[in-house]
């Protein structure tokens, strides 16, 4: 059967373990109210989310530090609120009004969920934004420039053993009836249609043979995080990975090759809802993506938290600062 190494704590469980949902709700339930009338109507408020990994929560901090910094908006701090469907229900309620998303998840994994995705970065990227800005009330953003797709990533001494280069010779090796690798997953990619679901139906994993390789515990679901310290130490032979992800250079992993091309791009887009949106506010968050940048100084940004163990706000704040944002 898959097997559940830990439980996972929400930052919205931790909140209500310390009595403190109560002043958080009345906080966010009130920020409509305050959007529209605020000091006469002048100032905006901003509550800005994140998902539970370091990209997410480092891009909404350069958010939060830009706002607070550059607009008149009343900024607040919702940040690691929780996984993709805690967050995008929290920004669907309007319990956070700001949060960063990425292309193909907004696209195949959020209502409405379509089906395929969509080639190439901007095409992708206009896709969705036609599609969220219709269905929802919100505004997508200036997509980044650098990409963060999902990965599955071993070391090199798996690969020489198995022969396994490819998310296809995965398959075959399972299907073959060879339950002795095990992978580890996050929850949230466990239970996401471009997670684990989408992944074996696309490459066509043998039903028979797959719920034996569950049932063996071929397949180990952990927290958000944990994937890459579960193969550095053994525990798994293969975990799933951000292609931005400082352990990738860490812990010298390798990816498996997505040849059958499963996963669409994954390119960071702020989503803003349409009643915390405004020109000056609209301006500071279209500059973080260029910013950034390539994918290789978000790797170094998420080091210097996974790695080094710096406050993923003051990395944040320090990067505004260097590049003369803030």
């Amino acid at each position: 059967m898959t097997k559940y190494k830990t439980d996972v704590f929400s930052r919205r469980s931790l909140l209500s373990a310390g009595g403190a949902v109560a002043s958080a709700g009345l906080l966010a339930g009130c920020s409509a109210v305050e959007n529209s009338s605020v000091n006469g109507g002048d100032s905006l408020e901003v509550v800005v989310g994140s998902k539970n990994f370091t990209e997410s929560i480092l891009l909404s901090y350069m958010a939060y530090e830009l706002l607070d910094a550059n607009t008149d908006a009343s900024v607040v701090d919702e940040t690691n609120y929780g996984n993709n469907a805690e967050t995008w229900g929290a920004f669907e309620d309007g319990t956070i009004d700001f949060y960063w998303d990425y292309t193909g998840t907004l696209w195949l994994t959020n209502p409405p969920q379509n089906d395929e995705p969509v080639i190439g970065q901007e095409e992708q990227y206009e896709a969705v934004k036609e599609e969220a800005e219709a269905e929802h009330d919100l505004e997508v953003l200036d997509m980044a420039p650098f990409e963060n797709t999902w990965a599955l990533v071993t070391h090199q001494e798996t690969i020489a053993e198995t022969g396994i280069e490819t998310l296809s010779d995965l398959a075959a090796y399972v299907d073959d009836g060879n339950y002795d690798l095990s992978v580890a997953v996050e929850d949230d990619f466990y239970e996401r249609n471009d997670g684990w679901p989408g992944l074996v139906d696309h490459y066509d994993f043998d039903d028979e043979a797959l719920a034996e390789w569950e049932q063996a515990d071929g397949v180990v679901v952990v927290n958000v995080g944990l994937t890459y310290d579960e193969v550095e130490l053994g525990t798994a032979d293969l975990g799933v990975a951000y292609s931005t992800n400082a352990q990738l250079a860490t812990y010298e992993l390798e990816l498996l090759e997505d040849d059958d091309h499963f996963w669409p791009a994954y390119n960071p887009i702020p989503v803003i809802s349409e009643e915390a949106s405004s020109p000056d506010v609209r301006d500071e968050l279209n500059r973080i993506g260029s910013a950034i940048g390539g994918p290789r100084t978000m790797q170094e940004l998420n080091a210097r938290v996974d790695v080094d163990g710096e406050d993923p706000q003051d990395v944040a704040t320090s990067f505004l600062t260097e590049q003369g944002l803030i």
